[in-house]
């Protein structure tokens, strides 16, 4: 449940990229629809350095499971 602390500002920057929180449609053949704005470049950068200790929580919380260890081992 603590995860969802980091959902809003994911999300935030898909709407800045994409215009839209959850319909992205940015994909198609040969590229994406459109370049991300200049403008939001150090919105997004410093969106993702604040995400970047989050990730490594999750990492760690993941790596050192040892239910989810047990579970993937082959």
């Amino acid at each position: 449940m603590w995860a969802w602390k980091y959902r809003e500002p994911v999300l935030d920057m898909f709407e800045m990229i994409s215009g839209n929180r959850n319909h992205y449609g940015m994909s198609k053949i040969g590229g994406v629809r459109r370049d991300i704005e200049h403008s939001h470049i150090s919105a997004l950068k410093k969106t993702l350095n604040g995400l970047v200790p989050a990730i490594d929580m999750f990492k760690g919380a993941v790596m050192d499971d040892p239910v989810i260890q047990a579970r993937l081992k082959a």
